[in-house]
């Protein structure tokens, strides 16, 4: 079988899972996650002059990190953020 045919028999097979009506007792849930650094300006931009663009200063003050973890449960319409100070065992789990 050529892998085209085995991905479109596969992605066929998700798609039909995917319509299936919402059931509370097999709910589908999914979790991501992603680290963000947290910067400031270290100088104000230069306001913006006609036909030119505000100009912003490439230089930053790091202020540190963050994670941002998202838990979505599409057919139900949840959707819930967390954002924590670090990523830890216990925030993950």
């Amino acid at each position: 079988m050529s892998r085209r045919r085995w991905w479109q028999r596969h992605d066929s097979a998700a798609w039909k899972k995917g319509r299936k009506p919402y059931d509370p007792m097999r709910p589908v849930v999914c979790f991501d996650e992603s680290p963000k650094q947290l910067i400031t300006e270290v100088r104000k931009p230069l306001p913006p002059e006609p036909g030119t663009p505000a100009r912003y200063d490439t230089e930053y003050e790091r202020k540190g990190v963050c994670d941002l973890m998202m838990i979505c449960e599409p057919k139900r319409g949840f959707r819930q953020v967390d954002i924590t100070d670090r990523r830890t065992k216990i925030e993950f789990a």
